[in-house]
């Protein structure tokens, strides 16, 4: 069965709060081994800060670097690959990714431009192959790092869209142009995720994943499976998992369950820290 954490932040200790998650779905040594090479992929899909509810809180990626070191990690990265019109090592600079790179000693690399590899969809929806970077393929550990965001084009974006950030600006472009929510599901099918922690400190409704309002949540959501996660985060924002053409096509898909009956979920209850987000008024 399938194990999510929902942990409050508690007096602004967010180290605190990812770990106590992690370790309630069985603790970092689960899923990091001795000379591990990890990648972290937030969400810095631009230069607007996570003040805003657009990005991934950096403190929150330094403390998964602290975590992943103690369980003997070798290699960390930060890899990302920003939306199509913007330079990932601008927006790396502009959030504070550079800053926080140098002073934890971690390799920063745009995913956008990294050496690639072809790689075959199986029963592909809409997308028969993507290029994916050989930052990923190499390593032995991802987590994705998304938040709790509304999207104009697919209801909400959380770990199942944040893969979109993997693959490069050309396939982004076709992505969106053959159908953004079957598109999700046919990259997700080969871009697999080891962990993932939900940024929900402060998150985003309405006219989101960049122009919406920020909601503050001081929430922390860890899980494994991209599908069960994202049907737990659309619970929290008040939203039908169902609604989510791209959730429920995953899981009609076969990559996971939104029958939450078949997750055992621990820390919070969904009841006790769901906040109704406003949806996007459209969904191209």
């Amino acid at each position: 069965m399938e194990k999510i954490a929902i942990q409050k932040i508690r007096h602004g200790n967010i180290s605190e709060a990812i770990e106590s998650a992690i370790e309630l779905i069985g603790g970092i040594e689960r899923f990091i081994s001795q000379g591990d090479k990890v990648l972290i992929k937030p969400n810095l899909t631009t230069d607007k800060s996570h003040e805003f509810g657009v990005t991934t809180n950096p403190n929150i990626v330094e403390a998964i670097v602290h975590l992943a070191r103690r369980a003997g990690a070798k290699d960390i990265v930060i890899g990302e690959g920003t939306m199509v019109g913007l330079n990932t090592a601008d927006v790396f600079e502009a959030l504070g990714y550079g800053e926080l790179a140098k002073r934890i000693g971690v390799q920063l690399v745009d995913l956008n431009i990294d050496e690639m590899e072809i790689v075959k969809i199986p029963n592909p929806k809409v997308i028969d192959s993507i290029h994916i970077p050989k930052t990923y393929l190499q390593s032995n550990v991802v987590i994705n790092v998304p938040l709790l965001k509304t999207h104009i084009c697919a209801v909400a974006t959380l770990s199942l869209k944040n893969m979109k950030g993997v693959i490069p600006q050309s396939d982004k472009r076709r992505l969106h142009a053959l159908g953004v929510n079957d598109g999700i599901v046919d990259i997700n099918k080969v871009l697999k995720q080891h962990l993932i922690i939900v940024d929900g400190i402060r998150g985003q409704e309405g006219l989101g994943p960049i122009s919406g309002t920020p909601v503050e949540m001081n929430l922390i959501i860890a899980g494994t499976n991209p599908v069960s996660v994202d049907a737990v985060c659309a619970k929290i924002m008040d939203i039908n998992p169902r609604d989510v053409l791209h959730i429920r096509g995953a899981a009609d898909e076969g990559l996971g369950t939104l029958d939450l009956r078949r997750v055992r979920i621990y820390g919070e209850k969904i009841a006790d820290v769901k906040r109704k987000f406003i949806k996007p008024p459209r969904q191209l």
